[in-house]
């Protein structure tokens, strides 16, 4: 009723819904409201008894994010996402998540796996295999001539029972010539654990420096070629499903995928039975989140086992108790999740040989997860004498047990990869530079013409005879006299009366080497055969020159020039 009538409070609990036009709450309004239906609307969403809370702390926490009552739900209800979000808000809002967690933010953060171990022990479980894996930034510098980057996940390299998955999934790459190489010590956890968990920012972070890390190794390589094998499930949901979401898209396979592939294509060829019923059990985060059911079991008929189906599996199957971040807190409530799942296994092996008690046989399975949980109950069980001699083992396992081993010397040549030594481009030679010409004043005002036919010096217009000198103006003395500017003048003729006047009809003559005999000197006109170049226009033989005055010499004097040396 108190929603209805649009009542609503702030996140200071201030009513701000129900108000007069003075915006102080409507105390007429809200007269007509029962308390017990405003002390409804009040209730935390997430909180105990005593806070009167919606949503019991412990069941929002209890919840393994498994998907099966999204798979069963008829009306579609996407469950896990509603769950997820309010745990993001307790975590990174409210600051309200089980002590358990905080340990696991910590060593995420600070160590990059739950553990809390050093980054240089992720490669302990290669020190005790007999042959040589490739490690990145160690044995190779690039991604070329590998097909698959193994990723080893945290519990691949950290946890005893889940390393003897990694060394047998190696060993039978190797077996079977694929080619892959590890990233060591640079791996960090993918961060599922943080997001289930609600701890969003710790799993962007982590995500951000496992693409940059990938992304290193994958430079130059194409789209196709980028394929990441993991034997984790909740790697494989993070790696395929999620980390698209943050820029990081690569093709991911679970090994039981490429192992299965192998077995197809003859490149894993049993050879021995397990002779065993052994009963699988399917990963929520590979069955249903992933929808990989049938390479598994597939691959355990390859390697001669009996597969007996527990009355769960499939899209149908039953939790291990171990997703959603439960695999790092304890249950508090009821019966543990593990243990009701052991004892179904349990009770399948038994009814498969066809007498109560203890049912020897293996329970299969193909997440480091599950088989952390399924063991523990299995002993859990055995301390009660029951289900003496069941192991619990990894698909990989089974199938390694059914091949010929290989010679430890034969695994490492299978996985040596020879690289090309990368060529350093040859560097461009700097060009030369270009010489610089050392020019005469007058060579940088006029430019020299080319030299003239008959030996004698290109000069400016248009007419000029043959052996003679090529000067400014029309007219030209014929018989190779001197080409002056102006009308033609008769031998003999007066020169101008001053200097000045002289200079001013002078043209600009471009300078140029002399010919045979004779010095270059300024002006146009020069006399021909041996004489000497003067200033001013040409003179008549013995006519006397005009006096020019000092003052109209000097301002009329041109700077001086170098002449050019004669050929």
């Amino acid at each position: 009723p108190y929603l209805l009538a649009g009542g609503r409070t702030d996140m200071g609990g201030d009513e701000v819904g129900l108000v007069d036009a003075q915006g102080a709450p409507d105390q007429a309004a809200l007269a007509k409201i029962s308390a017990a239906a405003r002390a409804e609307a009040g209730r935390p969403l997430v909180g105990g008894e005593d806070v009167n809370g919606i949503i019991d702390p412990e069941v929002l926490w209890s919840c393994t994010t498994c998907g099966a009552c999204v798979e069963q739900c008829p009306v579609d209800i996407e469950h896990v996402d509603h769950i997820i979000d309010m745990r993001r808000y307790q975590v990174l809002i409210e600051s309200e998540f089980p002590s358990e967690l905080a340990g696991l933010f910590k060593n995420l953060e600070n160590k990059g796996n739950p553990w809390g171990q050093n980054a240089k022990d992720r490669l302990n479980w290669i020190n005790e295999l007999d042959f040589q894996i490739p490690v990145f930034g160690q044995d190779s510098d690039s991604f070329e001539g590998f097909e698959y980057l193994f990723w080893v996940g945290c519990a691949g390299a950290y946890e005893d029972r889940a390393k003897k998955t990694t060394k047998a999934v190696a060993e039978l790459l190797a077996t079977a010539g694929v080619k892959f190489m590890v990233l060591g010590q640079e791996e960090t956890c993918t961060g599922d654990s943080a997001r289930r968990a609600g701890n969003e920012f710790l799993f962007q972070q982590l995500a951000q420096q496992n693409i940059e890390l990938l992304n290193s190794v994958f430079e130059g390589v194409e789209e196709r070629r980028k394929k990441i094998v993991v034997t984790c499930a909740h790697c494989f949901n993070a790696l395929n499903n999620e980390y698209p979401q943050v820029g990081g898209s690569y093709e991911v396979v679970h090994h039981t995928q490429l192992l299965n592939r192998l077995v197809r294509q003859k490149k894993l060829v049993p050879v021995a039975s397990v002779t065993q019923n052994v009963t699988y059990h399917d990963p929520c985060y590979l069955g249903r989140h992933n929808k990989v059911y049938n390479a598994p079991r597939e691959l355990m008929q390859a390697s001669g086992s009996t597969l007996v189906e527990m009355p769960r599996h499939g899209e149908r199957s039953m939790c291990c108790g171990a997703g959603g971040a439960r695999m790092w807190m304890e249950e508090q409530l009821g019966k543990r999740i593990n243990i009701d799942r052991v004892e179904e296994g349990l009770n399948t092996l038994s009814a498969s040989n066809g007498r109560a008690g203890s049912a020897p046989g293996k329970i299969a399975t193909g997440c480091p997860f599950c088989r952390v949980m399924l063991t523990d109950g299995v002993t859990a069980r055995q301390e009660k004498g029951e289900g003496e001699g069941v192991e619990v083992v990894d698909v990989a396992q089974l199938m390694l047990d059914a091949i010929e081993r290989v010679e430890p010397a034969t695994l490492t040549e299978n996985l040596t990869v020879i690289q090309q030594p990368k060529t350093q481009p040859e560097p461009e030679p700097e060009p030369e530079p270009a010489p610089v010409a050392t020019a005469t004043a007058t060579e940088a005002s006029a430019p020299a013409k080319a030299g003239a036919a008959g030996g004698g010096l290109a000069m400016k217009g248009p007419a000029k005879a043959p052996g003679g000198l090529g000067m400014k103006g029309a007219a030209k003395a014929p018989g190779g006299g001197l080409g002056m500017k102006g009308a033609a003048k008769a031998p003999g003729a007066k020169a101008p009366a001053t200097a000045a006047a002289a200079a001013a009809e002078a043209p600009a003559v471009d300078a140029a080497a002399a010919p045979v005999k004779g010095l270059a000197m300024k002006g146009p006109a020069k006399a021909p055969g041996k004489g000497l170049g003067m200033k001013g226009a040409a003179k008549a033989p013995g006519a006397k020159p005009a006096a020019p005055t000092d003052t109209a010499a000097a301002e009329s004097a041109p700077a001086t020039q170098t002449p050019a040396a004669p050929p």
